[in-house]
């Protein structure tokens, strides 16, 4: 019955600072500007509270940063999981997967992967370029 415990190194109070400071900055443009500029919202106070109490936090004692930073490194674990799971693997079905069976279905050979019997080599050769080729890359 051993559960599998997750154990976070112990972090600093310079990175509980510095996450203080991202927290403040993330509540305070995120809730206090962005979201309600384009939905068109009521203007709240309270992202101003919670990123005002965020920096206080930061600067006077980030060691009380501690539960909510290991708090947010779990969430990003657990958001880390859904997008390399989930995401990319609707996005493989839905969109690499369709275009891999049409590619071939035009008998397209994109890789150049068909053997070809009367070949000695499949080494494609280069041809040299010029020694002013990066001079104007615009």
């Amino acid at each position: 019955m051993s559960k599998k415990t997750e154990n976070l190194p112990v972090v600093s109070d310079t990175e509980l600072r510095k996450f203080g400071y991202v927290m403040a900055g993330f509540f305070a443009l995120f809730f206090g500007v962005l979201l309600p500029w384009w939905w068109s919202m009521k203007w709240a106070y309270w992202p101003w509270v919670v990123a005002a109490v965020f920096l206080a936090v930061a600067l006077a004692a980030p060691g009380l940063l501690h539960w909510p930073y290991r708090f947010w490194m779990r969430l990003g674990r657990v958001l880390e999981w859904v997008n390399t799971r989930l995401v990319l693997g609707v996005v493989f079905v839905l969109v690499f997967a369709p275009l891999g069976w049409v590619l071939r279905l035009l008998g397209k050979d994109t890789l150049q992967k068909k053997w070809d019997s009367r070949l000695t080599t499949y080494r494609v050769n280069k041809v040299p370029r010029k020694a002013d080729h990066m001079e104007r890359q615009f």
